[in-house]
């Protein structure tokens, strides 16, 4: 009291004050754990309860850490997406390969969490794939066959579903193509096809996503983006990184030029994840020298990165707009003499 020079009545004050913030957040969290929980309707298995650090199963969903997958518990998205309406661009599965997509697993998470979906892909088989699952596990959802760089195409995709559903809150930016070269040895189709799907295919989606996100009351943008974006890869993908750091940017500018109409704009950052878009590049040996390159020394799986898109599409995340955010095991938190120490085994 004496160091801030404040009296005896003015310290009292502030020290009640203290006293019942830190009692209302002590009501509140009891308050929070005696919530009732929503029953899961689309996942119809026995859950047991586990620790909330659990991570996802191959099905996504969270078992104990010592037995990834053993156990299920009612931590799920069941409910968190109730009542919206979310377009999942790039959610097709792909026929050649048995390894899951993020877009795949997105979908079917925010299906999980009730959510009607919108299945947008190339592919209408891709995408009809992923439907099918949706289905199967009792959710919503229609196919939508879009190429996102076409601005008509993009069009039709928000038309559709508004047409099905009525609304539309959630628009999940996925689509992409893989770009190759440096900046000397790019070749010039190449460049043009990622700058047409990486980068210009979300400013269309979004540009037609926000009126009915506006009609809706409101919605939530989501750039799927890359690390690659962020900090130079390893490999010499010079198209696909520079589209992806661009996406940082879309995000910023259509978070502040559109949050008054009620429009949060958020972006992804997959790191090191394993799953279908990679897996098809990878050299031999690659997929090892990824997963013990970040801080945790763990694989990522596209679950992280659809856990993530979930809690961006619903209404928890309401406050957070115009922010790219990493999924990537803390790769990015540490020097590149450190990653050489987890690589190597050894004290740099």
């Amino acid at each position: 009291r004496h160091a801030r020079g404040l009296d005896e009545r003015t310290a009292a004050g502030f020290l009640l004050l203290d006293y019942g913030i830190h009692l209302f957040d002590f009501v509140h969290c009891l308050a929070g754990d005696a919530r009732p929980r929503a029953v899961a309707t689309v996942v119809s298995q026995e859950r047991t309860r586990q620790p909330r650090h659990a991570r996802p199963d191959a099905a996504g969903h969270r078992g104990s850490p010592g037995s990834p997958g053993a156990m299920k518990d009612d931590t799920g998205p069941s409910g968190r997406l109730t009542g919206k309406v979310a377009i999942v661009a790039g959610g097709g599965t792909r026929s050649d390969t048995e390894e899951l997509g993020i877009g795949r697993a997105t979908a079917l998470l925010f299906a999980r969490a009730g959510a009607r979906v919108v299945v947008a892909d190339v592919s209408a088989e891709n995408a009809e794939r992923t439907c099918r699952d949706i289905i199967a596990e009792g959710g919503d959802a229609t196919v939508v066959a879009a190429d996102v760089s076409d601005a008509a195409a993009c069009q039709a995709m928000v038309a559709a579903a508004v047409e099905r559903f009525g609304a539309l809150h959630v628009l999940f930016n996925n689509a992409a193509v893989v770009g190759k070269g440096t900046v000397v040895t790019f070749e010039d189709e190449n460049f043009d096809r990622n700058v047409a799907v990486n980068l210009k295919g979300p400013a269309l989606a979004t540009r037609y996503a926000i009126p009915a996100m506006e009609r809706s009351g409101g919605g939530s943008i989501i750039y799927v983006s890359s690390i690659d974006g962020i900090a130079a890869p390893y490999s010499q993908t010079v198209p696909y990184s520079l589209t992806k750091g661009a996406l940082h940017m879309l995000t910023k500018t259509t978070a502040s030029n559109h949050g008054r109409q009620g429009i949060r704009a958020n972006c992804i950052a997959p790191g090191h994840v394993h799953g279908a878009f990679p897996t098809r590049l990878m050299r031999p040996g690659a997929r090892e020298l990824r997963k013990n390159a970040s801080p945790l020394g763990t694989e990522g799986t596209p679950w992280d990165v659809a856990w993530l898109a979930v809690f961006l599409a619903s209404d928890e995340s309401r406050w957070i707009s115009g922010v790219t955010i990493p999924v990537d095991g803390g790769l990015l938190a540490v020097a590149p003499l450190r990653a050489y120490s987890y690589l190597t085994d050894t004290t740099v």
